[in-house]
């Protein structure tokens, strides 16, 4: 799983073998996982075609879409890497059998990275007080 503007593996892979490594400008919301030019893509490639995978991409709008469905079905808040193993899971899921087991890895806190989410929500400051803490969770939940 690779975000769409930082898919230096998937290129490789898809290119077919022999595998040469490619040296790309990034450009992703995922920072965390946005490397032009990674270690051990052969390897990766090898072991992948060998076990009969593939590489996917997913774009920048995907992530943001599942950082927002994972917080809001979940409560699990992803920074925008880690939830980009779901957002391909979601981009997928109509391919996969109905009794296949998938477990996906989602790494880093969404308060590593608020500023991709800004779009989708007010952030505001709360006194670090429980009752204060309370009165914004009782109006999130008068408005729905």
């Amino acid at each position: 799983m690779q975000a769409e503007g930082a898919a230096a593996v998937k290129r490789v892979f898809d290119k077919g073998e022999p595998f040469i490594p490619d040296d790309i400008e990034t450009k992703t919301i995922a920072d965390s996982i946005s490397v032009g030019k990674p270690r051990d893509v052969i390897k990766a490639c090898k072991y992948v075609k060998a076990s009969g995978g593939y590489f996917i991409s997913v774009t920048d709008e995907e992530i943001l879409d599942a950082i927002y469905e994972l917080s809001l079905k979940t409560g699990l808040f992803g920074e925008p890497a880690g939830a980009t193993s779901y957002a391909g899971l979601k981009k997928i899921s109509a391919n996969l059998d109905k009794n296949s087991k998938v477990a996906i890895v989602i790494t880093g806190n969404g308060l590593k990275d608020v500023k991709a989410i800004e779009k989708f929500v007010k952030l505001r400051k709360v006194k670090p007080d429980i009752n204060a803490v309370r009165e914004v969770i009782e109006e999130y939940e008068n408005k729905i």
